[in-house]
């Protein structure tokens, strides 16, 4: 029995002293497993980022840009004045013309009856007006002399014959029919004279002023005529009013179109106009004279501002630019097309050019950047480790995917341009510098020939 008790206890203490052994040699795993991942922990992964130095300019060049319409100078809706038919359309859409050139006709027959037979008259009445301001031929007042010189002779008869017949009643060898007779044909006779001295006196005078006066307003109405009948005659042909290429046909032959109607639409493809609004502070800065560049695609085009109008478009509150073309004939644009205009004014607002991409939205539309600042050296040869720092901006102009800020940047801030949206404030960072450039300072982008380097550095 005692012997049983003792094997027993034998076993316990084998047993105590095997679990004691194994709780040592797993203290002494847990211990060094602990060890390590403190020798690990203190080797922190810090998270790259790209950052560029900003210089502070006091003043600067800020590039613009605006979508614009390409317009033609003038555009004109012909149309005939008359209401004949058509005859003739001779041009069609797209065609080329020029200054003067016919383009269409109407049916000319009754109106140009009506216009041949005012020359006439008006003819006619110039002749008579002509012939009064001429006055008598000589051969004619030549006649009424001679014919003056006739009744006096007969004039001269009539009263011996009279004389005689009064002596003759005297004793009365005559009777009275005879007698009064011969004292009517005297007086018939003087008459006569009197007629023709007058009538000769009148040739020889002339025709009276009052008279060629009444021809000449007679003469003026015909010419009315005769002019409505040839503004009548012309408002059947349509002539283009400049050089240009006929952008739509409404008609065609046969048509009988109202009065005014339009028949053709002519646009003047050799002067073409850029037209954009802009604000009132921007457009104090333009004047006429000024080149600007502007591209439609691949393609670059410069013109000069020709005026900026002085009324404020009251739905879109710009006054709108006009921009005339640089060989617009050769340029290869067309009315309405679409161009992008790019230009670049002095500011005196100080600020620094960031990447879009580093701004960081915050509340109430307002914006943040993050800054690295550090000495180089401090990690590696190729960079340094910093805490990132909060600093508020205000945007003043985006040009692409550049922004230009102000706030509380100071002078040589390291702004991280990239890998910034994973990152926040306080967090440590590790820096290189970015290698980005200015898209204006690469003239296959844009030329920008005003833009001063030290301003966008």
């Amino acid at each position: 029995m005692l012997k049983t008790k003792n094997i027993l206890w034998l076993i316990v203490a084998i047993v105590g002293i095997a679990g004691a052994i194994w709780y040592q040699q797993q203290s002494k795993t847990n211990s060094s497993e602990s060890n390590a991942e403190m020798q690990d922990s203190s080797e922190v992964h810090l998270q790259p980022v790209a950052v560029m130095t900003m210089n502070h300019s006091a003043s600067a060049v800020i590039p613009q840009r605006y979508t614009a319409t390409v317009v033609a100078r003038r555009t004109s809706s012909l149309a005939f004045q008359a209401t004949e038919r058509v005859d003739e359309i001779l041009v069609d859409e797209g065609d080329y013309v020029t200054k003067g050139q016919l383009l269409a006709r109407q049916d000319q027959a009754a109106i140009k009856a009506q216009y041949n037979a005012a020359v006439a008259r008006s003819r006619q009445t110039g002749a008579v007006l002509a012939e009064l301001e001429k006055g008598p031929r000589p051969e004619t007042i030549a006649a009424a002399r001679a014919e003056l010189e006739r009744l006096k002779a007969q004039s001269q008869l009539a009263q011996a014959d009279f004389r005689r017949q009064t002596n003759l009643s005297r004793t009365k060898a005559s009777s009275a029919q005879e007698f009064d007779a011969a004292k009517f044909t005297a007086a018939a006779s003087k008459a006569s004279v009197a007629s023709a001295q007058q009538k000769l006196d009148e040739l020889v005078a002339g025709t009276r002023k009052e008279q060629i006066d009444a021809q000449r307003g007679a003469l003026g109405v015909i010419n009315a005529t005769v002019d409505q009948a040839k503004t009548r005659l012309d408002q059947t042909e349509i002539f283009a009013p400049f050089s240009g290429r006929i952008s739509a046909r409404f008609v065609d032959e046969g048509s009988l179109p109202q009065r005014g109607a339009p028949v053709l639409e002519i646009v003047e493809t050799d002067q073409l106009e850029v037209r954009f609004g802009v604000s009132p502070s921007i457009a104090k800065q333009l004047s006429p004279g000024k080149e600007l560049t502007f591209s439609a695609g691949n393609d670059l085009h410069g013109g000069t501002i020709k005026q900026v109008q002085p009324k404020l478009d009251r739905s879109t509150r710009t006054q709108q630019v006009i921009v005339s073309i640089d060989n617009a004939e050769q340029s290869g644009l067309v009315d309405g097309q679409t161009v992008r205009i790019e230009f670049a004014l002095e500011s005196d607002e100080p600020g620094f050019w960031i990447p879009s991409e580093a701004l960081l939205p915050q509340v109430r539309g307002l914006w943040s950047v993050l800054v690295a600042n550090g000495s180089p050296g401090d990690v590696s040869s190729d960079g340094y480790s910093a805490a990132a720092q909060r600093r508020d901006v205000e945007v003043l102009a985006t040009w692409g995917t550049w922004s230009r800020v102000r706030g509380t940047l100071e002078e040589s801030d390291r702004v991280i341009v990239q890998g910034g949206n994973r990152i926040s404030s306080g967090q440590m960072v590790t820096t290189t510098k970015s290698d980005l450039k200015f898209p204006w300072q690469d003239e296959t982008t844009i030329k920008l020939g005003q833009l001063k380097q030290e301003s966008i550095q």
